[in-house]
């Protein structure tokens, strides 16, 4: 009788020491799939964070080609603005000089008229 509940206490402690073993198992399963997702999770943020670091660069790069475009656009204005300027300060001289040349050409006109009378 003793025997028998010695074999059957026997049993029932190897059954809890397989059931365990299987737990210990399962467990150690289910701590390498969650270290695997961990190191997956761990990958995502740096990679969230490296995209988050180039989006940050390439808009600070933006910013300074606008304001480099900016500066050059506003010197290529007050280069077109000064051209124009020189244009109509061109034409008001062209005006004067033209006045003067049809003077000059009617005087060498009338000068030419006077010699043909005289001879």
């Amino acid at each position: 009788m003793e025997r028998e509940g010695y074999n059957r206490m026997e049993a029932y402690y190897k059954a809890c020491e397989s059931k365990l073993k299987e737990e210990i198992v399962d467990l150690r399963d289910k701590a390498g799939d969650f270290g695997l997702y961990n190191d997956y999770l761990d990958y995502k943020v740096l990679e969230l964070e490296d995209a988050l670091e180039r989006k940050k660069r390439r808009l600070s790069d933006h910013i300074e080609m606008e304001k480099r475009y900016g500066f050059r656009k506003m010197m290529l204005e007050s280069h077109c603005n000064m051209l124009e300027r020189e244009v109509v300060q061109l034409s008001v001289n062209t005006a004067h000089n033209q006045c003067h040349l049809i003077e000059y050409m009617k005087y060498k006109e009338f000068q030419s008229d006077r010699d043909d009378r005289i001879s």
